[in-house]
This record gives structure tokens, sequence and C-alpha cells, in this order.
């Protein structure tokens, strides 16, 4: 789960926390030398995102749990702005996370 700081996205006081959905490859150790004198280089771990859901909205002191209104299909494309211009950092904490 993480935590989004709405001032800080310049909409509106408040935090949403939201889950990550995600595939993780946890990449390949790399061969010094094969048998034939060839080798591989290894590959580093990585994410695909495949999903962002808002579980939480917290406005006013108020926390407001997800339910069937509108306003939650925006809050989760809100997110899915905020976590694609921050995901260098996100993706990092995940993997080590994974990696645990």
């Amino acid at each position: 789960m993480i935590s989004i700081d709405l001032e800080e996205m310049g909409v509106t006081q408040g935090a949403l926390e939201i889950d990550l959905s995600y595939d993780f490859y946890p990449g390949e150790p790399m061969v010094r030398y094969y048998s034939d004198g060839s080798g591989y280089p290894g590959s580093p771990p990585h994410i695909d995102l495949t999903g962002v859901h808002v579980r939480s909205w917290t406005i006013a002191g108020e926390k407001r749990q997800r339910d069937g209104h509108w306003v939650w299909e925006a809050l989760d494309e809100l997110a899915l702005v905020y976590v694609e211009d921050h995901w260098d950092s996100i993706v990092d904490v995940v993997i080590d996370h994974e990696q645990d």
C-alpha cells in the first residue's frame, strides 16, 4: 500500500491510500562462462504495472472507504497519474519488497 498526499499534486487537501497491481519478474543471474566459452550478462528484476486501486480517501480529517460512488474511478485515474509520474522511486521500493 502507498499513501499519496493530494496537496503535493496541487489538487486538494487530503490523502489517498492505494494498492498497486503488478507482475514481478525477478531477473536472471549472470553466467560468467558456459562450456562453449560464451556467457550471459544476466538481467535485472523489473515490474510491469497492471493497475492502481484507491483503497481509501482521507479528506478534512475523515477517512472514507471505497464504495460504489463514481468519484472512486476518478480517484483511481488521479492515483495512476501520480504513480506514473513517480514510477522510478516507487519501482525501487516494490522490487526491494519483493526480494525480501
